[in-house]
């Protein structure tokens, strides 16, 4: 009889939190984990909450940035993704921010082609008939 295959191993990939001085609150209770398979969020400073995005649900990714995260060297990554925590997640005053978000969506990639996974893009046009 055939054996499922063994788990894959996780490897961490990148760690961080927000910045402290662009947002002291998060930065004491905030902590990111991106590992080969997914992103934890935790949270939370008495009571501690975490969130698990399984990478290979990731849809897209963007980075935000006002004039004042220019100004300190951080942004805000946002993920829209398919998993049950929801749709939208926001990665708050991340140093280098468009690295991070590309190694998002590099191993968000890999995760995909391993689990063979493809995207489905939907599109509504309001108002067309007959195709004018």
């Amino acid at each position: 009889m055939k054996q499922p295959p063994a788990p894959r191993k996780e490897d961490l990939i990148w760690q961080g939190k927000p910045r402290w001085w662009t947002a002291l609150r998060k930065s004491i209770s905030e902590n990111y984990t991106l590992t080969s398979q997914r992103l934890k969020i935790e949270y939370g400073i008495l009571n501690r909450h975490t969130e698990e995005i399984e990478l290979f649900r990731v849809q897209d990714l963007s980075v935000t940035r006002s004039m004042w995260d220019r100004m300190f060297g951080v942004g805000n990554i946002v993920i829209s993704s398919g998993d049950a925590t929801g749709s939208i997640t926001v990665l708050h005053d991340i140093p280098d921010a468009e690295s991070v978000k590309d190694k998002i969506r590099d191993v968000s990639r890999v995760e995909r082609q391993r689990n063979r996974v493809g995207v489905f893009e939907e599109t509504y046009t309001e108002g067309i008939v007959d195709g004018q």
